[in-house]
């Protein structure tokens, strides 16, 4: 029986072996789908070829495209590839490189800003929902400059963050709209004011954007949130916002606030 699991494990072995050379062999193709997808399947499998850098070079824009996102997704993208495909023609190499180089922490950070011009509507937007992600703090340069773009989304983008009640509870703001203006609202605000703007409009969000909201009130002091999280408890029945409410509890105030009921509740949900 032992001889039998090791048959059939180095026979899988060598289907997995074989299958993976012909990925490899997949990259000499002169089609560009062949190499996408072999690049594609490398990525999935997590196989290091130090050549599908040299991808990065194909005249066809989705071998480039699939060959940055393995150079992602591989941990070895480096400053001077983001840099340099910051001027590929391709706007969609140009969106992931913005989305790096901002996430990498590539300095100086005010290089990026200049994409503010760049000429496809995606690449700005791209530029302003990332830079107001990683640094929200220190956006007010770059929403200066887009504040009256042509483009319809960054314009409601920016409306967003100066209203952030409405964005709250507009049905139509997309989800991660909201954490972004959130964030920003955050990052600008003393605890008071923050929490006092979010209690007023709390009971007016969908459910989504009161998890959101709750999330956000973990980060404030318990002397700040402890009244309205009871009022949550006792007013809300759905379950998923009481869990949310009771993780915030528990990082703010301490485990010993979560009332024994509502744990209760919890323990019953699972049976």
């Amino acid at each position: 029986m032992a001889n039998k699991k090791t048959y059939y494990k180095n026979l899988e072995e060598r289907i997995r072996s074989e299958n993976l050379q012909e990925y490899v062999d997949m990259l000499n193709s002169p089609y560009p789908a062949f190499k996408s997808n072999a690049i594609k399947e490398l990525t999935k499998r997590k196989v290091k070829i130090s050549t599908i850098k040299n991808f990065l070079q194909d005249p066809n824009e989705d071998v480039r495209v699939t060959a940055y996102t393995y150079l992602e997704k591989m941990g070895i993208l480096d400053e001077k590839t983001v840099k340099e495909s910051l001027k590929d023609k391709s706007p969609k190499i140009r969106q992931k490189a913005i989305a790096s180089y901002i996430t990498m922490g590539i300095k100086p950070i005010e290089y990026i800003l200049r994409f503010a011009k760049d000429p496809n509507p995606n690449v700005r937007y791209q530029l302003l929902t990332t830079f107001l992600e990683v640094y929200p703090e220190n956006s007010n340069k770059l929403i200066e400059i887009l504040k009256d773009d042509p483009y319809k989304k960054i314009r409601q983008l920016i409306y967003s963050l100066d209203n952030i009640s409405d964005t709250l509870i507009s049905h139509q703001v997309e989800k991660n709209i909201k954490y972004i203006a959130l964030k920003r609202f955050y990052e600008a605000s003393d605890s008071i004011t923050f929490f006092a703007t979010l209690k007023d409009v709390y009971f007016k969000c969908d459910i989504d954007t009161k998890i959101l909201i709750i999330k956000f009130f973990s980060n404030l002091p318990c002397k700040i949130i402890n009244q309205f999280m009871e009022k949550i408890i006792h007013e809300e029945s759905n379950l998923v916002i009481l869990q949310a409410t009771a993780r915030t509890i528990r990082k703010a105030c301490g485990i010993d606030l979560i009332p024994s009921w509502l744990v209760e509740t919890f323990i019953k949900s699972d049976d």
